[in-house]
């Protein structure tokens, strides 16, 4: 499984995975037969979007672990929307006809209105659209629940007590309780900021997610295997009502 990790620069990162998709994309172009079957829900993505000291990326790398996805945390999915190279290369990494169909929906989407129209936003809209459109891809922050289409994936919010996180914090950073309560409160308002500023949306707001877990009551193992378990239901209710060529599309008109 690959994963993120501090220690490896975010451009080996890239590279491995590019090489990743690539492969996947010369085998199916052999054609299907050669390639070994899937469930259907391998196609699908999970978000996980978390309160800071709430445990969400522990979460994610479990996730990752049990399902042998991708995790794409939030420093490397900004790292590609912000660097011109990356962000060319992993939008190369599709053919022309997904290419192009990301791009309509990424105006599409900006031009609802409900959305800001930064530039920033553009590019953090493509590389988050051409991620999930790969499949396996466990996405960390960012707005991508606000992004993606609910039906293709499992979209989470991971919070704890403040209490629980601050104490987190104090044993991690050796600091003292009111530091770590400052911390703590001046981390959730940049998240609530930045979903407000580029979403227009509360990131409180249950109505952005499928899964809600409460870690201070949840461990991060029940976690992920209720994430898992909460995909392949969706697929399996998915499959039931929706043609299986229409899971395939990433964007959804009707979740802008």
């Amino acid at each position: 499984m690959s994963r993120i990790t501090d220690s490896i620069p975010v451009e080996h990162l890239l590279a491995k995975q590019m090489k990743m998709w690539e492969v996947k994309r010369k085998i199916s172009k052999k054609g299907q037969g050669e390639i070994p079957a899937e469930e259907p829900w391998q196609i699908g993505y999970v978000t996980i979007s978390r309160l800071f000291g709430s445990g969400g990326v522990e979460i994610a790398r479990q996730v990752a672990e049990l399902l042998n996805w991708q995790v794409f945390d939030k420093e490397l999915v900004h790292k590609i929307a912000t660097t011109s190279k990356m962000r060319k290369q992993i939008i190369e990494s599709l053919d022309e006809k997904r290419k192009d169909e990301i791009k309509y929906w990424v105006q599409g989407i900006i031009d609802s209105d409900t959305l800001s129209s930064d530039r920033y936003l553009k590019y953090l809209i493509r590389v988050i659209l051409t991620i999930a459109d790969h499949g396996k891809a466990v996405i960390i922050g960012r707005g991508a629940n606000f992004i993606l289409p609910s039906r293709k994936g499992v979209r989470v919010k991971i919070h704890a007590q403040e209490e629980l996180r601050v104490r987190w914090l104090q044993e991690r950073e050796q600091t003292g309780e009111k530091q770590a309560i400052k911390i703590i409160r001046q981390e959730d308002n940049r998240r609530l900021a930045f979903i407000h500023q580029y979403f227009h949306r509360d990131a409180n707001d249950p109505a952005g997610y499928d899964l809600i877990i409460n870690t201070g009551e949840i461990c991060p193992e029940l976690a992920a295997r209720l994430i898992k378990e909460t995909l392949i239901g969706k697929y399996e209710t998915l499959l039931g009502s929706i043609p299986a060529a229409d899971l395939q599309q990433t964007a959804d008109p009707d979740r802008r």
